[in-house]
């Protein structure tokens, strides 16, 4: 019951937060912004130690530059999560700019469904229903279920409500994706969440650091015979992204055993470093070490 009741309070909050003109929005993010990097310090030592070791050749200037970016960004992106409470098509459609997005539109057009994998960079909840807008196909998003109930209502709320992508937890993402009719679709899926840290993770080098990642988009793209593209979301300004593309395979069936996942590795960390602070660096990224034989 007292999760009911709290789960109601705070979507009600946000829808309200949703009507706000951008520029109080964006006043309010400003706030945000203070709160966390000067008042609450929120996960600062961690920020500023992820930062260190993936960029071990940066002075503490350019450091320090970075954290303090990321938390505007962070900010940003929390509060343009909310505007999906209050969702509009054209006005969101035209805050993105796609490029090399005749990659994706020939391997539908192929009868291909494609499976889109990008960071936790940018705004990756806005740009998920913006693929769903600028494709016009069924739009499935992959998600890692939260820890709390409320976060995870909280959640399918925000990425369910506008009616144009569906979600299904990580977990049975395989069985469903399966299941489903042969018309082409997207597939979103966030790749750079923090696995167990079992052998059987992909490990690899990435930002100078022994880091593991999911197998689950390599697993399924090769058994399921989809696309796999890679998507980069640079920050053009407040609110705005450009999105661009870069094909891994046409047909997962032709790929060895930690292929796309290699690929995508390189990609992820190419765009990190173009855009640095565009990247989610208040998580725990490297909290496992490598085993033995792995």
């Amino acid at each position: 019951m007292i999760e009911r009741v709290g789960f109601f309070f705070v979507v009600h909050f946000f829808r309200l937060l949703s009507f706000m003109p951008e520029f109080l929005i964006y006043r309010l993010s400003d706030f945000v912004f203070f709160l966390l990097y000067h008042v609450l310090r929120y996960r600062r030592s961690t920020v500023y130690r992820n930062l260190q070791n993936s960029f071990p050749d940066k002075s503490p200037q350019w450091l320090k530059g970075v954290q303090k970016k990321f938390y505007r960004n962070l900010a940003d992106t929390a509060l343009e999560s909310i505007s999906l409470f209050n969702f509009k098509p054209k006005r969101m459609l035209s805050r993105f700019h796609f490029e090399d997005e005749a990659q994706v539109s020939n391997l539908l057009s192929e009868g291909r469904s494609v499976f889109v994998a990008m960071g936790h960079s940018g705004n990756w909840e806005t740009t998920v229903q913006v693929l769903a807008l600028k494709f016009k196909v069924p739009v499935t998003a992959i998600y890692k279920k939260p820890s709390g109930k409320i976060a995870d209502q909280l959640m399918q709320q925000l990425r369910t409500g506008a009616g144009i992508v569906d979600v299904v937890e990580s977990q049975s993402a395989y069985r469903r994706l399966a299941s489903m009719d042969k018309a082409p679709r997207l597939i979103f899926i966030l790749n750079d969440q923090t696995p167990p840290g079992n052998p059987s993770d992909y490990w690899t080098s990435f930002l100078h650091q022994d880091t593991p990642f999911f197998t689950g988009l390599d697993k399924m793209a090769r058994a399921l015979g989809h696309s796999v593209v890679f998507l980069n979301p640079r920050r053009q300004g407040r609110g705005f992204f450009q999105l661009r593309f870069s094909l891994i395979t046409r047909d997962g069936r032709n790929c060895q055993p930690g292929e796309i996942s290699a690929l995508y590795v390189r990609l992820l960390e190419e765009a990190i470093e173009q855009q640095p602070h565009n990247w989610l660096w208040s998580h725990r990224r490297w909290k496992h070490k490598r085993p033995i034989n792995s």
